[in-house]
């Protein structure tokens, strides 16, 4: 009499643990995104190409890469983590959320030096941006968005007060706060 009960809990127990895997890799979905963007770091505004993961409709994880159109080459990395600020945002047209940005930027520019007349350094510039904010999701179709966010933070490096290692001969710029500006459509597979 136990060995019936045993198998039948057992398989009571793999179908139900099946499902569940089943429901949960429903939930989960893939997008990209492109946006415009613009940073407090002196850097020109660019575009982000991301590749974004979507965990049950709430939270979101990007990775993405910087286009420069003033340098016409690719000048940076990013990551992206979103939370839907509303519960049941699939059930919504337009859903607020809390982000997290960090963005690595890098180009070789000219620049002149603040201060000196016909002075100016030529280098690899570097920004390490972390910024966090709100944004907004709208629905336009069954699987494009639209979406807008704003924030502020902090930037390791700048294109704005650059200086030239002498040593390295790399360029130097300045640390500080900034804002961040971003709007953009998505597509959700």
């Amino acid at each position: 009499m136990k060995t019936p009960i045993l198998i039948m809990l057992l398989i009571t127990t793999v179908v139900v643990s099946n499902a569940q895997q089943a429901e949960s890799l429903k939930r989960t979905k893939y997008a990209v995104e492109v946006n415009q963007f613009v940073t407090g770091s002196g850097f020109t505004s660019g575009t982000e190409l991301y590749f974004t993961l979507i965990r049950d409709d709430k939270k979101t994880l990007s990775f993405g890469i910087f286009y420069s159109p003033d340098y016409k080459r690719n000048s940076g990395i990013s990551v992206h983590h979103e939370v839907a600020l509303l519960k049941n945002p699939s059930t919504r047209i337009a859903v607020p959320y809390a982000f997290y940005n960090m963005a690595y930027r890098f180009t070789r520019a000219t620049v002149e030096i603040p201060g000196q007349k016909e002075a100016s350094t030529e280098g690899l510039y570097k920004s390490f941006e972390h910024h966090i904010g709100i944004g907004l999701n709208i629905k336009m179709a069954r699987n494009i968005y639209v979406k807008s966010a704003a924030g502020y933070g902090i930037y390791f490096g700048s294109i704005a007060k650059p200086t030239i290692d002498p040593f390295s001969g790399e360029a130097i710029g300045s640390n500080g706060f900034g804002a961040i500006g971003k709007l953009g459509i998505t597509y959700v597979f």
